[in-house]
């Protein structure tokens, strides 16, 4: 999972992800955010 977005925030900031299971595109990039944010709040306390 960590992996997996690391590489999603790797390159010119744009987002590529292939959701074919999403028809929500909007839904989709706010899970990725929600994720983002939770992967931000584990690597601080991991640093902590």
């Amino acid at each position: 999972l960590l992996s997996t977005h690391q590489t999603l925030l790797i390159g010119d900031g744009n987002l590529m992800i292939p959701t074919p299971q999403h028809t929500n595109h909007q839904l989709c990039i706010e899970e990725v955010f929600q994720g983002i944010d939770t992967l931000k709040n584990q690597t601080a306390q991991g640093d902590a």
